[in-house]
């Protein structure tokens, strides 16, 4: 940031909701519609992206903000972040939400029946205890179930509901617990015990790694 100012943070942003909807856009393959932000008015634009699916609608948020080690140390300073950037996307999210809902012709492209919603805010690097009550009070009070997810964890899902044809992992990600608004681990061990698979591929990682394979043929 020092080096390249808000120039740099603004492709990084960019980069990051560019590469959450390629990672969703797996889901075409299980039945899926998945889209971008909409601008429903001159320069302003809805959350990041959505996922239409046969039994819900998934609405979904990247920030790119990582914790730094100070925001860490404290409960103060680390719910001070998420009353910051975790709240904002909860805005982001609730706007598009109230838009949609009250039939702004922006979004005639989603449905209008009673499927479930779900909001996603996903970001670079796990916001551990983001889901927990304890922060509750620093976060919104939102109208549809919402998790705060890292990339890996996104990445894991997704591969878990393409291997299981289904986005049930969803549905339990958002379940409440006693203590979380949502769990990605107990998600992902209940979508791996009904496919009897330990660790479900997710293609587009795969397809990159494979991209940057190199044989020492390559080198002489």
């Amino acid at each position: 940031m020092a080096a390249y100012g808000n120039d740099f943070a603004t492709d990084l942003g960019k980069l990051n909701e560019e590469y959450v909807l390629e990672q969703l856009d797996q889901f075409s393959g299980v039945g899926a519609a998945v889209s971008g932000e909409i601008e429903y008015e001159k320069s302003t634009f809805s959350t990041d992206g959505f996922v239409v699916l046969p039994d819900q609608v998934l609405l979904v948020e990247v920030k790119s903000r990582r914790p730094a080690l100070d925001k860490r140390l404290d409960a103060v300073s680390y719910t001070n972040l998420l009353g910051k950037d975790v709240r904002h996307a909860q805005d982001q999210l609730r706007t598009t939400y109230d838009l949609w809902r009250c039939g702004h012709p922006a979004f005639a492209h989603l449905p209008t029946d009673a499927r479930p919603v779900r909001g996603l805010i996903v970001v670079p690097e796990p916001l551990y205890l983001a889901n927990h009550t304890m922060f509750g009070q620093a976060l919104r009070q939102m109208p549809f179930p919402t998790a705060v997810i890292s990339f890996t964890e996104l990445e894991q899902l997704v591969a878990a509901a393409v291997a299981e044809r289904s986005a049930r992992v969803f549905v339990d990600l958002t379940t409440e617990l006693s203590f979380l608004s949502a769990d990605a681990s107990a998600a992902l061990s209940a979508a791996r015990a009904r496919t009897g698979t330990h660790a479900p591929r997710n293609a587009l990682l795969d397809a990159s790694f494979e991209a940057m394979r190199w044989t020492a043929a390559d080198t002489t």
